[in-house]
């Protein structure tokens, strides 16, 4: 883990990009328990995660692909747009080749299967 001038553990920001609530609140627990992992915001639809990511410039957004009024992959371009180098990461029950090609073109670091473990997802 990486560390400041003061040698404090840099924590990772995460945005969190779903339209599931449950899924969500999952994947808050889960990576709130892990050491230097912090969200700092929840988005319900791409839009939200847009607006989300202008305010609290996270270090990366973790979004599900498919999401009502604009889908995981347009928000990460959307957000690359503005902000070039933001990391994304996307969630997918399916990887369907298609949604993974737009995703990297869109500047996606990759993405992970929503019936992956923890430790895949963590990598």
């Amino acid at each position: 883990m990486n560390a400041d001038q003061n040698h404090k553990p840099v924590s990772i920001r995460i945005l969190l990009a779903d339209d599931h609530t449950i899924m969500r609140q999952g994947l808050r627990a889960l990576l709130e328990r892990q050491e230097g992992l912090t969200i700092v915001g929840e988005a319900n639809n791409g839009h939200e995660a847009v607006e989300l990511f202008r305010r609290h410039r996270p270090d990366v957004v973790l979004s599900d692909i498919e999401m009502p009024q604009m889908d995981g992959v347009t928000a990460l371009a959307a957000i690359r747009s503005e902000y070039v180098d933001a990391r994304g990461l996307l969630l997918t029950m399916h990887a369907r080749e298609g949604d993974i090609v737009r995703a990297m073109r869109a500047g996606a670091l990759g993405y992970v299967l929503k019936d992956a473990p923890l430790d895949t997802l963590l990598e």
